[in-house]
């Protein structure tokens, strides 16, 4: 599969790979994002094997500093998602 950098060219490529329309192929694609999206909007993890795993840390709110002011800033508690790749997909990333 060549470079994928978008969902329409990753849409493309399930199209291509799965000999389906492009329509179909996009609803695939957008299918599994809302999956994710979901399990994750409970507080799930979403773990796909040989792939890695999405999940959610609850950072704590926070004192930070405005860089021009240098006044203090009140920064709130948010949920940040996680990816940790599988060991395949790090060989991959790294090459040969």
């Amino acid at each position: 599969m060549s470079e994928v950098a978008s969902k329409d060219e990753l849409a493309r490529a399930v199209h291509e790979k799965l000999q389906v329309t492009k329509r179909d192929a996009m609803l695939a694609v957008d299918a599994v994002f809302d999956a994710v999206l979901g399990a994750l909007a409970e507080g799930r993890d979403v773990r796909v094997a040989g792939f890695g795993v999405f999940s959610l840390k609850k950072q704590k709110p926070r004192q930070g500093r405005n860089p021009k002011t240098g006044a203090p800033v009140a920064i709130p508690a948010k949920n940040v998602v996680l990816f940790r790749p599988s060991s395949l997909v790090k060989e991959r990333v790294q090459g040969p």
